[in-house]
């Protein structure tokens, strides 16, 4: 439910899923919900943190 760079949540949903997937799990879906559909809008300008793009982060999710 959290907005991408507002809180580590997307970090840890992101870092939750590939650790299932390296366990041999299927990941099927990530429900995001109220300003968390945020998370995916490849136009959100990243923080500072330029390695923390979070729409590119959860790209790669997919992509895996």
């Amino acid at each position: 439910m959290s907005s991408p760079y507002s809180f580590q949540n997307s970090d840890t949903v992101i870092k939750l899923a590939e650790a299932a997937i390296r366990k041999g799990h299927e990941v099927t879906g990530i429900y995001l919900y109220t300003d968390g559909v945020y998370n995916v809008v490849k136009d959100i300008e990243p923080s500072d943190d330029r390695d923390r793009n979070i729409p590119s982060l959860f790209k790669q999710l997919i992509e895996k």
